[in-house]
This record gives structure tokens, C-alpha cells and sequence, in this order.
């Protein structure tokens, strides 16, 4: 396989994760669905060389969804509060996460491919799924190693 000739979809334009605040940046969606494509082209031939085991963020996922569709449904904002507690110590423990020191180690380590990209200002990280099921997470250059720890989790 040529990653250059791949020309098939990785996302949908409404799957890309942006924070709250860079949500009006999605005029750059098509743009990042195109560096996207190539990302996943690339790391599909690379990985083609390999033989791995299940990701963990891949059982993680499914561990959780029910989860996570309890935290859309909740009553009040105190009980959506609690289930989002609950599934972020759930998913510390899958992933062996105990501190933010290394956090972008372990997110890696779980299958999660951590790319960075200039961004522009306005937007500092953004995640998708794509259509074959591989995390992504896109960093903007412009953020320090500080601000980069809290970008991840977006």
C-alpha cells in the first residue's frame, strides 16, 4: 500500500472533538480531515510491519460507553458531575494513569496516536475517532509542555 494514493475518509466533519471555546475554528475542519487521512495512511503502513496486541484505549472505549451514555441522560448538573468523576477514575485505572507527569506516555502506550500540527492560535488541540477505530489526538505546536498536559485530556 502507497499512504501518498490513500484518498478515503478518515472522520466525519461532525466527529472532530474541538473544545468549547475553539468550536468556531471549524472552518479548519476540512483541512484537518485531509492531515488526518495521511496520518492514518501512514501510521496503517508502519503498523502494517508490526504485530500488536488489542489497544487498551479500544476495550477502554467499550468498557465505558454505557458510562458515558448514563452522563448524557443524568438529571441535574451534580449527577452528570458524578458520573464524569466516576468514568475519569475508571479510565485512570485502565490506563495505569496516576499523575499527569506521564500522561501522553500512557495515552500513547494505550493505542492512542498523539500527532503534533500547527494549529494557528485560536485552537489548541482537537480528537477524533476515525472510521477504522484509531484514536487520535492533534496538539497544536504554539502550547508549552505545561499546557500540552491539559490539552490531552480535550
Amino acid at each position: 500500500m502507497n499512504p501518498i494514493l490513500v484518498t478515503q475518509g478518515v472522520a466525519s466533519e461532525g466527529h472532530i472533538a474541538y473544545r468549547a471555546d475553539d468550536r468556531k475554528s471549524r472552518k479548519k475542519t476540512r483541512t484537518e480531515l485531509t492531515y488526518l487521512r495521511y496520518v492514518e495512511a501512514f501510521v496503517d503502513y508502519f503498523e502494517g510491519f508490526l504485530t500488536q496486541e488489542e489497544r487498551s484505549i479500544d476495550s477502554l472505549r467499550s468498557m465505558t460507553k454505557q458510562q458515558a451514555d448514563k452522563i448524557q441522560y443524568a438529571g441535574s448538573q451534580r449527577e452528570q458531575n458524578l458520573e464524569i468523576e466516576n468514568l475519569a477514575e475508571v479510565s485512570r485505572n485502565c490506563l495505569g494513569i496516576q499523575s499527569n507527569r506521564n500522561l501522553m506516555y500512557k495515552i500513547e502506550n494505550s493505542g492512542v496516536c498523539v500527532v503534533e500540527r500547527n494549529l494557528g492560535q485560536e485552537i489548541d488541540a482537537y480528537s477524533t475517532i476515525s472510521k477504522s477505530g484509531r484514536s487520535y489526538i492533534v496538539l497544536g505546536t504554539h502550547k508549552t509542555i505545561r499546557g500540552r498536559r491539559f490539552a490531552l485530556p480535550s
